[in-house]
């Protein structure tokens, strides 16, 4: 039934329709009948109720006047004829109203309650004590009337109660006590008025309360039946506390009765009588049938009906859902349907043919969409196997989207067979668990070429949480992937020259970890990434000295600030970095940013520069040197250029020539061939 449910909508309003009407006319038959059913328990209630009134007042009275013919032929009686059995017996024999009154016969018990006189003398009751019986206890010991319990006689052996009265002295001392006995088991004045039934199936029963006992009833086969022990029957507990009135309730045969109670003060007794609710409500019951029949004929009355309305109704839905069905191919919207009626029917349709216009719009952005993103979509049944795409997954794979998606047994050849084994793991995991997964993929096109897809697939389940489908995205990353190849290839090359580079190289990231340390740094200082995994590992192994570790920090972090700040790159600062065997080097320090910031991934340049600090140095001590002998031997020419001049002056005064002529003024030295001047003018 659900397969014709969910496919046709006439069906459904129609069952629904049904479903209302036909819990209409019950409800409204079940308030009915329940209104009825509670009418009828409150009047057959009060008839019941007033009809066992008269029974319990019946009872009441014949009690009453058997106590009252005890109390009379009690007070007949003296002190000396209690002390005769004798006399006693002659004159309870001479009594003919107690055998009518009490259909046991009667007794006389002494002071101490032992039986003296008793007729019948069948009975055989003389010489019994009988003080262990309630009602004669009550009448010895405290001088009223009472009625016995329920019992089995001592004497007849046969279900029987009492009714004792005291027998007093002229004084009013309680002498003795005159006890009528009823027998239950044979005709006797209760059965003249419990014996008649209460309609066709119920009757009455008489309850001793204090013993929770049936005295007798209608059925005489109850006489004597225990009734249920306290909070079995909760209903009845209350009629055993004292309740009068008229109840409903399950009595000990498992019968539900309408119980009506009345209570019978002399004996703490009460009478009820019952019916059996199946006889009391059957009116009820008859009409609920008749009320049954009339709603199936209505019902099948007003199905038929309205499956007719509803078929001649829904007929432009009908043609609207056939035009649907013949909808246009892969990829395109259905064209707007059309419209017979401008009822809500014919709203509904030009709404639909909004929703239509809108969708084809969306359908357009999301082509768009996908193609500017190189993103396909696809979704795959899982009962029929049947896969659609959308128009960029066609080209995405090299197809054409106006030919049929390929058969999903045909998709291995679209990828390369490790990148198939890994989606068709995937596809099998996600219908088992229901567990998302992205994947990327290297695809096989139509025409031979290879590609890159990323792949996001997800589990389609149904409302009881069953895998009915999968569907996921693709898009193309064949750019992404050759891009990071290229991306790849390029950094392998850096690390390459930076690994050859006799140049310390170190890569620190924005934690300060330090993420490459190139060999020659390694040869240059002997630290590796074990001994500095991050810099501040770094600075106290390089900077020892604590101030000297302090000054550097500063200047480093400054020109790095400099450097952030005036986007110019760093300016190299020379630092004496002390090495893992205990050597000091110098070097130049740089720091460079592989992208846009300090903050990322920066490299550290630390060139060394110590054989050219110590060639410096020694150079520069030659030329200090150089300086020294310079001025040395420029002092030393001055002093010779002087005694030179002095022996020339004195070979002048002696009239001999110069000896050096290139301590002689100019103007005075000879030309060749010529004698030179003397000093002092003239000619020699």
């Amino acid at each position: 039934m659900t397969g014709p449910l969910q496919r046709s909508l006439k069906t459904r309003v129609t069952l629904f329709s049904l479903v209302i009407f036909a819990l209409s006319l019950w409800a409204l038959a079940y308030s009915a009948s329940k209104m009825l059913r509670t009418d009828m328990e409150q009047l057959l209630g009060d008839q019941q109720l007033s009809t066992v009134a008269l029974v319990a007042a019946n009872i009441d009275q014949e009690l009453k006047e058997r106590l009252s013919a005890l109390e009379r032929v009690a007070g007949d009686f003296d002190e000396k004829e209690l002390k005769s059995p004798a006399t006693l017996q002659g004159i309870l024999e001479r009594r003919p109203i107690l055998p009518l009154l009490f259909n046991a016969g009667c007794y006389v018990t002494d002071a101490a309650g032992t039986t003296t006189a008793s007729i019948p003398v069948e009975a055989r009751r003389i010489g019994i004590n009988f003080m262990f019986r309630n009602h004669v206890a009550a009448a010895l010991g405290e001088g009223k009337s009472a009625t016995s319990m329920v019992t089995i006689g001592k004497a007849l052996g046969v279900p029987v109660f009492s009714l004792a009265v005291p027998i007093h002295d002229v004084k009013g001392k309680v002498i003795g006590s005159l006890v009528g006995v009823i027998n239950l088991s044979s005709d006797n004045f209760l059965d003249r008025i419990t014996s008649n039934p209460y309609g066709r199936s119920g009757g009455f029963v008489l309850v001793s309360r204090q013993q929770r006992l049936i005295v007798t009833g209608t059925d005489k086969s109850r006489i004597m039946e225990a009734l249920p022990p306290a909070g079995v029957n909760p209903k009845l507990d209350r009629v055993l506390a004292g309740y009068e009135g008229s109840v409903i309730l399950r009595n000990p045969k498992g019968v539900d009765v309408l119980a009506s109670v009345k209570n019978i003060p002399v004996a703490d007794w009460y009478v009820a009588g019952q019916l059996p609710t199946a006889e009391a409500f059957a009116p009820i019951h008859d009409m609920q049938q008749r009320m049954l029949l009339v709603t199936i004929l209505l019902t099948l009355i007003a199905g038929g009906l309205t499956w007719w309305m509803l078929r001649q109704q829904l007929a432009p839905i009908a043609a609207a859902a056939a035009a649907l069905d013949a909808r246009p191919g892969h990829g395109l919207v259905p064209e707007p349907l059309p419209m017979t009626r401008q009822d809500e029917i014919g709203q509904l349709i030009g709404s639909f043919n909004s929703l239509l216009d809108a969708l084809r719009r969306t359908v357009k952005d999301l082509g768009e969409t996908q193609r500017i993103a190189h993103v396909g979509s696809w979704h795959l049944g899982l009962a029929t196997h049947q896969v659609v795409w959308t128009e960029e997954l066609y080209k995405m794979y090299g197809f054409d989207p106006s030919l049929p998606v390929p058969p999903f047994t045909e998709h291995m050849k679209l990828f390369t067979p490790e990148s198939w084994e890994r989606l068709s793991s995937a596809l099998a995991r996600t219908r088992e668990t229901g567990v998302p997964y992205t994947l990327e993929l290297e695809t096989v096109r139509k025409d031979g070429s290879k590609g890159w897809v990323w792949m996001q697939g997800e589990a389609e389940v149904d409302s009881a949480g069953k895998t009915v489908g999968l569907w996921g995205a693709a898009q193309d990353i064949t750019e992404r992937k050759r891009a990071e190849e290229d991306t790849r290839l390029a950094e392998a090359r850096f690390r390459v020259i930076i690994d050859v580079s006799p140049i310390p190289f170190a890569l620190n990231d924005s934690a300060l970890n330090i993420t490459y340390l190139n060999s020659a740094f390694t040869q240059a200082f002997g630290y590796d990434l074990k001994d500095i995994p991050t810099v501040e590992a770094w600075w106290p192994r390089a900077y020892p000295d604590e101030m000297y570790r302090q000054e550097v920090a500063k200047e480093w972090l400054l020109r790095l600030d400099v450097a952030k700040r005036d986007a110019k790159p760093f300016e190299p600062m020379e630092v004496k970095i002390r090495c893992k065997d205990g050597r000091e080097r110098t070097v130049l320090a740089t720091a460079t940013p592989l992208l846009s910031s300090f903050e990322d991934l920066h490299i550290v340049t630390l060139y060394d520069i110590t054989e050219r600090k110590q060639t410096e140095s020694l150079l520069q001590e030659q030329l200090d040197e150089l300086h020294r002998w310079q001025k040395a031997m420029l002092g030393r020419e001055s002093r010779v250029i002087s005694i030179k001049q002095e022996v020339n002056e004195l070979l002048a005064r002696s009239g001999q020539p110069p000896r050096y002529a290139d301590q002689l003024p100019a103007d005075r030295v000879p030309e060749a061939g010529q004698t030179p001047a003397r000093p002092g003018g003239g000619n020699a």
